[in-house]
């Protein structure tokens, strides 16, 4: 029997790899300055920077760097990775033109010829260069979608009204009808035959040939920019929406009407493009607290202020779900570690941002210096921007800027709906913002700081480098170092997210060297800790715990914990043949633990839980995760709990405990559904379908196998929800094996003939081939000689295409058995 299981201690990496830059999103990034940095000449402050920031020209080993030989020996346009995180087309004719929308399919030899090839991604030309290349940027792409190598096809010209894209299924289409005037409802082009469902988001993109087109004169998006900035999904955003009611062809999508202070959004217009963004379960979120601290140096009468503009900010908004409290706490917004002092307020069972001021003289002047944080984890994925080092200068106390009061607010505003995972309402709010020309200096870049955040945690990673790239040339320009390293460090995560290893160390080395003249400040310790993580993705392992050694002799009195922040990101990322490194710095971490820091002790066992599943001794873990479940519920932090939980449900299957593992695995996901986070939802079905594959399980039958049926098709289900194909598909390939093992072979095949499509619509060969592989299994178990000579074949053709020599094996011992074999139980 060949084995595709996945140990349980890879199995709980997913969770800890979604929140690592969580745990050190306090220590990095950010330094806003509390008053405007130097310049030179005019500042930019166009909501929409004129530079385009794109490479002159693709890289000189574009076609070397290649991983597909077949789509290189091609002559049609094929996409190519770019080692400067960009992805350019090869093989353009003269009739070219940027603008162009092309679908993006699978690119290498294609076998089946009664079949079409997969269509994986769809993307417009942004630039052209010489010998027949350019840059293309993606507008959706399959989860996981390999883009290297895809074959592009043109899907519209002049001529066209607009690009066909419906091989993509939900992920794009268009508004065909408007609701009546006042209404925010939208009718949208796909509908449940295209896996639609209520709850999914999607942005609302303007015709990019045409920005003008519906553009009032004045609006910041109809400015005369370059064609190439025109083609961002950011520049082409005007709103977004949610799905309420769904029917076969079409759905029914209600926009967000965003805050009314900060101008009005576009109109949506018929003809005009739906993206797919994300799915949700549509609830109403968590309801928030907003707490406006005491004024250092200032009196009640200034909290007041600042309290009621941020009730003017909510009562803008249509049900924001959030209440703002005064609290009696003093923090000091100017202190260069307001992120740890936040720390000082009383937790709450809810999404909690602090606001903290202080009265600072500034040219002999009182001025009202704010800094705000959260409390916590936030739900849902991504990165978020660390608060504010050294605060933000509101201007002079007894003539507060109401716009720099407003702007304030709508920054605080949008933090608290990154805490309660609501990405994309954050996106809009964020979108509003930049367009509002009030908003200057530090909150400006601040704002597209986040803006370029939400973009990568919606997955669109090169939008999310294509908007740094931009503020670092206008920071640049500017003459602000300030903002310019502050878009430079969040570039070389963007990097990491890029599976950019090599750039990723390059740039984090460049960011650690401006950061010298801070040294041994924060700044550069901060600068030091990333560099350290980028060296050990990389697996240059020496040179990261050389880095490791220098952050030491830097926090001698471990820099009031942050050397516990720093060395558990390193920590993380070891490669797993470098356990002797992973021990000792485990070691380390428990000597520098502070025992009055529940979520860093936390933390603490949760590395040790995982060292312990490494060592397979998971009756130790499991003691281990219950004890960080115990002390994150204590903090009032439900993300660290629902992972702690996670942990132990991976444990618990690695002790041979079904039950157990299938009853936390549920307490984990219903805090997850608490917090709104579908994608992890998402995981924790996935993971219980383990349960229903695992042999040993299924002999020692439990309570857990009535939860099958609601676990794999949840399983599936969450898979379409979010247009994973390949997710649904693994997950239909678990649920045909259980049919299977439980004697139901017609429902098995049917089943399993799904999983099939699914692995071949999402280039997924693997998937493909073993579901084929287990239908040749019942075929022959029946008698179906014909039938098994069919799939066996559909097999071999799937495996030769995945190009993985297991699943190639697998196919062999069936076709020419020299004994009696088990096929294989799990793709993973």
């Amino acid at each position: 029997m060949i084995d595709f299981s996945t140990s349980p201690y890879d199995m709980a990496r997913f969770m800890m790899t979604r929140t690592r830059y969580f745990l050190v999103s306090g220590l990095f990034g950010l330094a806003l300055a509390s008053s405007a940095c130097g310049s030179s000449g005019e500042r930019i402050e166009d909501p929409w920077p004129t530079m385009s920031a794109l490479p002159a020209g693709a890289p000189a080993d574009l076609e070397s760097g290649s991983k597909d030989a077949e789509a290189s020996a091609s002559n049609s346009p094929h996409l190519r990775s770019g080692n400067d995180g960009f992805l350019y087309v090869s093989g353009l004719d003269d009739k070219a033109t940027v603008g162009r929308a092309f679908l993006a399919s699978y690119g290498g030899t294609w076998p089946v010829p009664n079949a079409k090839r997969p269509v994986l991604a769809a993307g417009r030309l942004v630039e052209l260069y010489e010998g027949g290349v350019g840059l293309v940027h993606i507008t959706y792409q399959r989860p996981n979608a390999a883009l290297d190598g895809l074959r592009v096809t043109w899907t519209s010209d002049a001529d066209s009204e607009r690009p066909v894209y419906e091989p993509l299924g939900k992920a794009l289409g268009h508004i065909t009808e408007l609701g009546e005037k006042g209404s925010r409802r939208l009718t949208l082009s796909v509908g449940k035959e295209d896996g639609v469902r209520k709850g999914d988001f999607y942005a609302l993109l303007a015709d990019p040939l045409n920005p003008n087109g519906d553009a009032k004169e004045g609006d910041a998006k109809a400015s005369k920019a370059p064609a190439a900035q025109m083609l961002q999904l950011s520049r082409r955003l005007t709103g977004v929406c949610m799905i309420k009611k769904v029917s076969e062809s079409q759905s029914e999508c209600h926009r967000w009407s965003g805050s009314g202070l900060l101008g009005r959004l576009d109109q949506p217009v018929v003809g005009q493009e739906a993206l797919f963004l994300e799915h949700t379960f549509g609830a109403a979120p968590r309801k928030a607290v907003i707490q406006v601290a005491r004024v250092q140096g200032g009196d009640e009468a200034t909290q007041a202020k600042l309290s009621e503009a941020m009730h003017e900010f909510l009562g803008s908004l249509t049900e924001p779900t959030a209440s703002v409290e005064t609290i009696a706490n003093t923090l000091d917004a100017s202190a260069s570690d307001f992120y740890r002092i936040v720390e000082e307020v009383e937790r709450r069972d809810t999404p909690q941002v602090v606001i903290g001021a202080a009265i600072r003289s500034i040219d002999g002047e009182d001025h009202l210096i704010v800094n705000y944080g959260g409390l916590g984890s936030p739900a849902g994925p991504g990165m978020v921007a660390a608060p504010p080092v050294g605060g933000v200068d509101l201007g002079p106390v007894g003539d507060l800027n109401p716009d720099r009061l407003r702007s304030f607010s709508a920054t605080v505003w949008a933090s608290v709906l990154i805490y309660r995972g609501q990405t994309s309402e954050a996106l809009l709010l964020l979108d509003q913002m930049i367009n509002t020309k009030t908003l200057t200096g530090p909150l400006r870049w601040h704002a597209r700081d986040q803006y370029a955040m939400r973009w990568g945690a919606l997955g669109h990673y090169r939008e999310s480098l294509w908007l740094v790239l931009q503020d670092e040339a206008v920071a640049a320009k500017n003459n602000d170092r300030t903002a310019r390293l502050n878009a430079m460090g969040t570039r070389v995560r963007l990097y990491d997210f890029l599976e950019l290893p090599e750039v990723a160390v390059e740039t984090a080395k460049a960011y650690l060297d401006e950061r010298a003249e801070e040294k041994p400040d924060g700044a550069w310790r901060s600068a030091l800790a990333m560099y350290a993580e980028m060296l050990t993705g990389a697996e240059k392992t020496d040179q990261a715990l050389a880095a490791v050694e220098e952050l030491e002799a830097a926090c001698p009195d471990t820099c009031n914990g942050d050397l516990s922040s720093f060395i558990s990101g390193v920590f993380w990322r070891l490669p797993s043949d470098q356990n002797d490194a992973r021990k000792a710095m485990l070691k380390r971490l428990e000597e520098i633990a502070d025992d009055n820091n529940t979520e860093q002790i936390a933390g603490l066992r949760l590395y040790q839980g995982l060292m312990s599943l490494r060592a397979d001794d998971h009756t130790q873990g499991l003691i281990a995760f219950l004890e960080a479940e115990r002390l994150y519920k204590k903090a009032y932090n439900l993300s660290g709990q629902a992972r702690a939980l996670y942990f132990a449900s991976v444990a618990d299957m690695g002790r041979g405990e079904p039950q157990s593992a299938y009853e936390r695995a549920l307490e984990a996901q219903k805090i997850q559904m608490e917090l709104n986070d579908f994608t992890a939802t998402a995981e924790i079905f996935k993971h219980l379908s383990a349960l229903y594959t695992n042999p040993d399980f299924l002999e020692n039958p439990g309570p857990f196998l009535g939860g099958a049926r609601q676990v794999l098709a949840g399983a599936v289900e969450a898979g379409l929800s979010m247009g994973d194909l390949a997710l649904a598909g693994e997950s239909l390939l678990s649920f045909g094996s259980f049919q299977l093992k439980i004697g139901m072979e017609a429902q098995a095949s049917d089943t399993l003939n799904q999983a099939a499509a699914l692995g071949m619509l999402s280039a997924n060969f693997d998937l493909a081939a073993l579901a084929h592989l287990y239908n040749a299994a019942i075929a022959r178990q029946t008698g179906d000689m014909a039938g098994y000579q069919q799939e066996v074949l559909r097999a071999k053709l799937m495996a030769e295409l995945s190009k993985n020599p297991a699943i190639i094996q697998a196919v062999e011992e069936m076709m020419n058995p020299e004994e009696p074999r088990e096929i294989p139980t799990q793709l993973l």
